[in-house]
């Protein structure tokens, strides 16, 4: 009994798993160890000293557990973040296609006609706007103002402060349109202008496909060359033949130089019978101009534009529109553009 009591104490005193060993007293399943004691595997241990070394076991194996789950979740968490963010910031959707409203082949932004089809984005008089929807396809119009709203721009409209009138024709001669017609004469194309290098008399291009009475007809031209005696330009309208017109004319009358402005029906005689001239300073070669013909309502007005130089003539005539014609007499030309608009009532 003190040998068991002894036995018991040091079991106690030392507490811990240490003296498990020295006190390894043998017991049965159904516990017949000191108080203070348990059997564990067949031995009596401390009961305190068990629940401690557990105790710590588990706290350490918990602790260290959540702390590495805590850690690693941490690392996870950040890691998937940044590279879900770097990979959103990667894959971002390709912004949409460049517009081409008219799917003619060219962008909205660098379209000059972006709601009208214009493969071709011609635009004769260099205004950034092409011709398909230029409101002066033939004449610089940078803002494309239209007064009386008739669609026909206020630099070019026959009648600015009045609707009604309409452009029929635009004729930049990329190449030669088949309504034209040349009647006398060496007119063609030359990709950019109606061209003629012959200096002969009455060279006639005509084209029929203008019905309308009521009309003005507007080129943009440069005399080339000059023949000899009297040498002329004109834009035609009430056109028979080459000797039977009404005719709006720039005119030399001393060889050489362009110098006035004239008003011309032509008969089927051949007499030419100037109605009124006009003088201008004189035009040399390589002068551009710009010649104008109205003929409406028993009247007709030319204008003559050029180096700052205008004249203008209105006179009575009683032949209407019939058919448009360009007349070339004694001189060479390059004509950039026609304008054909019809004049509303």
């Amino acid at each position: 009994m003190r040998a068991t009591l002894f036995l018991l104490v040091v079991v106690v005193l030392t507490g811990g798993c240490r003296v498990i060993g020295l006190a390894a007293l043998p017991c049965r399943a159904d516990g017949n160890c000191a108080d203070g004691a348990v059997c564990v595997d067949g031995v009596c241990a401390s009961a305190r000293a068990l629940g401690e070394g557990e105790g710590e076991g588990e706290g350490e194996g918990e602790g260290e557990g959540e702390g590495e789950g805590e850690g690693e979740g941490e690392g996870e968490g950040e890691g998937e973040g940044e590279g879900e963010g770097e990979g959103e910031g990667e894959g971002d959707p390709p912004p949409p296609p460049p517009v081409d409203g008219d799917g003619d082949g060219f962008v909205d932004a660098s379209d000059n006609c972006p709601a009208v089809r214009n493969s071709d984005q011609h635009d004769d008089d260099s205004d950034g706007v092409g011709d398909a929807c230029d409101d002066c396809p033939g004449d610089t119009d940078v803002n494309q103002g239209d007064v009386d709203g008739d669609g026909v721009g206020d630099v070019c409209d026959p009648r600015p402060a009045t609707a009604g009138d309409r452009l029929l024709v635009f004729d930049p001669f990329t190449t030669l349109d088949r309504a034209w017609t040349v009647r006398s004469g060496g007119w063609f194309s030359d990709g950019d202008a109606l061209v003629t290098t012959s200096t002969a008399s009455a060279q006639l291009i005509t084209r029929t496909d203008v019905s309308a009475s009521r009309v003005a007809v507007r080129i943009h031209a440069v005399f080339t060359d000059f023949g000899i005696d009297s040498q002329n330009l004109g834009i035609v309208t009430t056109l028979d033949d080459i000797n039977n017109a009404v005719m709006c004319d720039a005119f030399s009358t001393r060889g050489g130089v362009i110098d006035n402005l004239h008003f011309h029906e032509i008969t089927a005689n051949s007499a030419g019978v100037a109605s009124v001239g006009a003088s201008v300073s004189p035009m040399p070669v390589g002068t551009p101009f710009v010649l104008t013909h109205a003929n409406s309502d028993g009247a007709v007005a030319c204008d003559l534009f050029a180096d700052g130089n205008t004249a203008n003539i209105l006179a009575a005539t009683s032949r209407t529109a019939r058919g448009i014609g360009l007349r070339s007499n004694r001189l060479a030309v390059r004509v950039d553009s026609l304008s054909i608009w019809e004049i509303g009532n």
